[in-house]
């Protein structure tokens, strides 16, 4: 899970631990790309223990803020140019240890050779072909200078497709094998084959099988040439807005998931921001917003409007329904999630502002409260709007609504106590709110992302249809009267089978 901490750590702590508590419970490990020196590597790995995080993945490079970029050309050939970045690999590998001593994943370049060094002067060509003459050996540097530190971390390369795609896909341009083999010359052979494709680009003009089929190309080529070096390899996929303004739809989320697995990857998982407003005007720079009602995107969810982090926003603060969908549609799909032992939580109120509250569940195991996340409200309507608080950007405010939380463990959390069942939850308010209230707190069986609601459909089936949701709950807590969640205080109660409110 690509999890954007260079910008939420600071910008949105909170949201952040949202984001790291729903890794920690589907087994996902966060990968971060923004970290750059060791201070700031320490402080998210310390953030990633917190919340009991066992694998984490971070990517860097040979960009220097102090020196300016190299070309890999530069790099290779002086020492000068290159020890900068080695000394700061060797810090960020004591950084690394010092947190998590027994296992580190680390990617070197983002998307190389776009995102590895300085530009040449003759174009996107001669860039590859500087990288081709020059990036080995670059990447044997950097490599040893980490596993001079760290020797049991995991290091790989990260590579731009179509240099990931197979010969008689990509011609001259496949290149994955041949560097492969170069580094295996230089005694430092990648731990694993990094590659991402976001099918915006191709689906388009391609239409959807096409894309499908050059998304299956480059992770089973990639599989085999990591196969050839006895390494793993992994694959990105796209379920954020990108630059162009194109959003896949659920059946595009569900067949991306499919050809991935078809080429065999050891892992796979998504970027994090939205690059763009669905309601987006490509031409101009200030990308001014189109006639209302726009949309350049498919947009299966939630739209994507200009939010506060990112480009356009973290896909969990804007586009949290397509969030969840994806990543629950993956672990359905290979196994590591098993509908039968999970449930979900709906809770519906009043007035739910951004990351307002907290929710803690009651541990039948051992008894104690653990954290489940803070209320995330995705963007409504009104906030896609220009002269919308910015406080209200990611808030149901002055209106009611649901929230889900999904995938929750039932043995965890839902206990039987003389024959009936029961579900202890916890809500925090900090100092500052301007009051929620809350009317019901239902735990239901887990629903499948084949019949996945979104926080909208979930509030109307609330709404309209009290006596099903009752039946169909495995546990309820419903309130004639509101329940205020106040300034400062703790509200407790108990989701009972059949009992209502308690």
């Amino acid at each position: 899970m690509w999890v954007g901490a260079s910008q939420l750590m600071d910008r949105e702590p909170r949201m952040f631990d949202n984001i790291l508590a729903f890794a920690e419970r589907h087994g996902i490990t966060p990968y971060e790309s923004g970290v750059r020196q060791p201070e700031d590597l320490t402080r998210f790995l310390k953030l990633c223990k917190k919340h009991g995080i066992e694998q984490t993945w971070i990517e860097i490079g040979p960009r220097e803020q102090n020196t300016g970029d190299a070309t890999a050309e530069e790099f290779v050939k002086h020492p000068d140019r290159r020890e900068p970045t080695l000394e700061r690999f060797r810090k960020l590998a004591r950084a690394y240890k010092a947190v998590y001593p027994d296992f580190a994943r680390i990617t070197i370049f983002d998307e190389a050779p776009l995102g590895a060094f300085a530009r040449t002067d003759g174009g996107y060509l001669s860039d590859f072909q500087d990288f081709k003459r020059y990036g080995p050996r670059a990447f044997a540097y950097m490599y040893k200078a980490f596993k001079s530190v760290m020797p049991q971390a995991e290091i790989g390369i990260f590579m731009h497709h179509p240099h990931n795609a197979s010969p008689s896909t990509a011609g001259d341009y496949s290149y994955i094998g041949e560097f492969m083999q170069s580094c295996d010359s230089l005694n430092a052979v990648p731990d694993f084959i990094f590659s991402d494709v976001y099918r915006g680009y191709f689906n388009r003009g391609y239409g959807v099988e096409a894309t499908n089929d050059y998304i299956r190309d480059v992770v089973d080529y990639t599989g085999k040439v990591a196969d050839q070096h006895g390494v793993n390899h992994y694959q990105l996929g796209q379920v954020h807005t990108i630059k162009l303004g194109y959003t896949p739809s659920r059946r595009q989320i569900d067949t991306n998931i499919d050809a991935m697995l078809d080429g065999k990857p050891d892992g796979i998982g998504w970027y994090w921001p939205n690059y763009a407003s669905t309601n987006y005007k490509k031409s101009g720079s200030d990308r001014t917003p189109r006639d209302e009602g726009y949309d350049v995107s498919f947009d299966p969810f939630v739209p994507n409007a200009w939010g506060r982090i990112g480009p356009a926003g973290s896909l969990y603060g804007t586009s949290r329904d397509r969030f969840t969908y994806s990543y629950l549609s993956i672990l359905e799909s290979v196994g590591m999630l098993h509908p039968a032992e999970k449930f979900d939580l709906y809770l519906y109120g009043h007035d739910f502002d951004h990351t307002e509250h907290g929710l803690y569940l009651k541990s039948k195991t051992d008894d104690q409260w653990e954290f489940i996340g803070y209320f995330n409200p995705q963007q409504d309507r009104d906030a896609y709007l220009e002269s919308a608080r910015s406080k209200y950007i990611y808030s149901y405010n002055d209106k009611w609504h649901a929230l889900v939380f999904h995938g929750l463990d039932r043995k965890r959390f839902i206990d039987t106590v003389d024959n009936e069942v029961r579900l202890t939850f916890k809500i925090t308010t900090p100092e500052g709110s301007d009051t929620s209230r809350i009317t019901g707190v239902y735990a239901m069986p887990y629903r499948k992302t084949r019949h996945y609601k979104t926080e909208g459909e979930i509030t109307r089936l609330i709404e309209s249809h009290p006596r099903w949701m009752e039946i169909n709950s495995i546990a309820t807590h419903v309130r004639p009267k509101a329940a205020e969640l106040k300034d400062g205080r703790v509200f407790t109660g108990s989701a009972t089978s059949g009992s209502g409110a308690n």
